[in-house]
This record gives structure tokens, C-alpha cells and sequence, in this order.
């Protein structure tokens, strides 16, 4: 049932995200859900979470920051994304993600081995899609295909890309586990209790971990709520007006009182997009 109170978390902030995916002790959650978006031959077991602020080979290197960053038992790299805004030349920018954690897995000084571990991107998209308003399709699964038969020529790079605004289903629709994922990612916030379809344990601890406890928590997501209706705010004042330098100007001024109130340097990165060296300029 949706309404208008709020109980649970938003899992598509990036508080939530990080309460619900970003936990060791919630890790069973994020499997989970990796789980119903891999093959049935890769299934994982276990994830270990690792810093997801990769630096680079040297300091002149662009710092790199995703929501997580995870391996699995065999060496294997998830980098999990929640992206709500579009961003130019966003497909480039998944692109070099996952080339960066295939250059990280050469160890300095010595001979490149080759036989990296494979790396897969997925990032779930809030409020915009990849191909616009002419696709319905909602789960992007990219991997290298041969252009004439589309058979697969390499299983080591994978990008997998959710579009929840076209992921129209209704509750009684639901029919997969990831299904399911996708209803509590786009629904939850909205909710008033679980699902009556949800009867798998995992579901039933996922949305008992997601209930909003305390005042602090609360307003933490009505904070993180305002960044982001401001910050899509000023990407559509910008469109309609084509004023790029006014754009940019607005995205400082949002950092800059970010970081007046005591933000983290990656919460006002999340807000704004700006680089860390541009956030340490404010």
C-alpha cells in the first residue's frame, strides 16, 4: 500500500543505499540481489567491500568514486551505482570505471600477467533513461558480442544498466526475484508495509533493516531528499535556458553551502558531481 507516511528508507538515496547495500552486516541483501542479475553459473556466495575511492596510478590521475565497490570470492569486481540525474557522456564514464579496475589488477614493477578477474558495472538510473522516451526497456545487460552472430567474445567486462522509469510493473505483476528488487528499489519510500506477494525471507529482513528508527535518521533523509530535488532543480533551469556558466555557477553555490552545513566530501560529490579538487576549492 503507498502512502504518504514515511516508514521505510529510501534505498535510491544515498543514505539508504548505504544502510541497506553498503553494511557488511547487510551484505546478504546486496548478494541477493547481485544473484538474480547474474547468470546461474556465476552465482556468488560471498562479497568483500572494498574503499571505493580508487586514485589512480599516480596523483595526476582523476580520483574515482562509486556508491560500492565489492569483490566476490574469485577476485571478481562489482561497482554498484545509484544514479539519479543524466550526465553527459555518461556511458563513457562506466566505461572508464571498469577499465580502471582492469589496470588496478596489474601489480606495479612487475610483468603484466594478463588473466584479469572479470569486472562488472551496474548502475541503477533514477530519474532518466539511457535511450529516451521511444524504449520501454528497463534492463540494459552490455557485454562484448561478435556484431554478426552475437556470440559472446569476451565474459570478463560487463555493464548492466536499470532504468526504473521504465520499470512499470505493479505489485500483482510481479513475477522473478528481481522483479521484486526492482519494485522495493523504486517503491519503498513509499510504502506502508511489505508487500503481501514479498513471503521470502530475504525480502521480509530487507524492509524490517530499511524502517526509518529515529529523528536523526529521518531528517538525514529529508536532507539528502532536498539535495536532490535542488540539484535536479538547477540541471532543468539550466536546459530550458541553455546557460551552461550559469549551471555550473548554481552547482558551486549548492557545494559551497554543502559544505558550509558540515557535509563529507563524498556527500556533496554525490549532490554535485564536482570533482574533489573542486570541492576542496569551496
Amino acid at each position: 500500500m503507498l502512502t504518504d507516511v514515511r516508514r521505510y528508507v529510501n534505498p535510491l538515496l544515498d543514505h539508504g543505499f548505504k544502510k541497506l547495500f553498503g553494511q557488511e552486516s547487510n551484505k546478504r541483501f546486496l548478494i541477493a540481489f547481485l544473484n538474480e542479475i547474474l547468470p546461474k553459473d556465476k552465482q556468488i556466495a560471498d562479497l568483500k567491500y572494498s574503499n571505493p575511492e580508487n586514485q589512480g596510478e599516480s596523483q595526476n590521475k582523476r580520483i574515482v568514486i562509486f556508491d560500492l565497490l565489492c569483490h566476490g570470492r574469485d577476485g571478481e569486481v562489482f561497482l554498484i551505482e545509484i544514479q539519479q540525474v543524466k550526465q553527459d557522456y555518461f556511458k563513457d564514464r562506466a566505461v572508464y570505471y571498469a577499465a580502471r579496475q582492469i589496470s588496478s589488477q596489474s601489480e606495479k614493477g612487475r610483468k603484466w600477467q594478463y588473466g584479469y578477474k572479470a569486472v562488472h558495472v551496474i548502475a541503477i538510473l533514477g530519474k532518466f533513461t539511457l535511450e529516451g522516451k521511444s524504449s520501454k526497456k528497463y534492463l540494459h545487460d552490455i557485454a562484448l558480442r561478435d556484431r554478426n552472430s552475437s556470440k559472446q567474445f569476451y565474459d570478463k567486462i560487463r555493464f548492466v544498466f536499470i532504468e526504473l522509469l521504465n520499470f512499470t510493473k505493479s505489485e500483482k505483476e510481479l513475477e522473478t526475484g528481481l522483479d521484486k528488487w526492482l519494485f522495493a528499489l523504486k517503491h519503498m519510500s513509499q510504502l506502508s508495509d511489505i508487500p503481501e506477494t514479498f513471503t521470502e525471507e530475504i525480502f521480509k529482513e530487507f524492509f524490517k533493516t530499511a524502517e526509518i528508527l529515529t529523528d536523526m535518521e529521518r531528517t538525514q533523509e529529508e536532507i539528502q531528499q532536498k539535495i536532490e530535488w535542488d540539484h535536479y532543480a538547477i540541471l532543468q533551469t539550466a536546459k530550458r535556458e541553455g546557460l551552461k556558466e550559469g549551471l555550473k555557477e548554481g552547482v558551486y553555490n549548492v557545494g559551497r553551502n554543502l559544505k558550509n552545513q558540515g557535509f563529507t566530501t563524498e556527500t556533496i560529490k554525490a549532490a554535485t558531481n564536482l570533482s574533489i579538487a573542486e570541492i576542496k576549492k569551496l
